[in-house]
């Protein structure tokens, strides 16, 4: 999923990650309203969130993200001062008429992790780089923890080696 902002916000996401807009004056400042409720929002089409969301920059966050359970949210329905979690749902879809791609509006910084700042040129190798750690993390986990094999220490070594003799 992509989430584009100004590039004066680069820096500080990349070293605080991304944050949800407070209420506070001294946290992160909302740029836009909050059709869907409060969250970071994200949307996984790179070109969808760019018309929407890009305020001029040239780059974006591609970003991997766990949306869990989805609430569908659709706008215009007074949704913006909403919570974007509940009992029932992890993470809200927004949907905008006249869109074919939805809004992701996740509640928590922990939900979603900033991997890559990119441009249409590195798109395509970062979107394969995500896939790959999507894939690897969708593995199944081993029924039984293994540890890795024991190496002897150095003198261990040296000492089996005349043991044998």
């Amino acid at each position: 999923t992509f989430h584009w902002t100004a590039e004066e916000n680069f820096e500080s996401i990349v070293e605080s990650n991304l944050r949800v807009p407070s209420a506070d004056p001294a946290g992160v400042k909302k740029k836009h309203g909050a059709a869907f409720g409060r969250g970071i929002y994200t949307c996984p089409d790179y070109k969808m969130a760019k018309e929407d969301f890009s305020y001029g920059a040239s780059a974006t966050f591609a970003c991997l993200a766990l949306v869990g359970r989805q609430k569908v949210r659709h706008h215009g329905k007074g949704h913006g001062l909403s919570e974007s979690h509940g009992a029932e749902f992890d993470s809200v879809l927004g949907r905008m008429p006249g869109r074919n791609c939805a809004t992701w509006v996740l509640p928590a910084s922990d939900q979603i992790l900033p991997c890559f700042l990119v441009d249409e040129v590195a798109l395509p190798a970062a979107v394969a780089k995500l896939r790959q750690a999507v894939a690897l993390i969708r593995e199944p986990w081993p029924t039984k923890p293994t540890s890795p094999p024991r190496e002897a220490p150095e003198e261990d070594q040296h000492l089996a080696q005349f043991q044998k003799l």
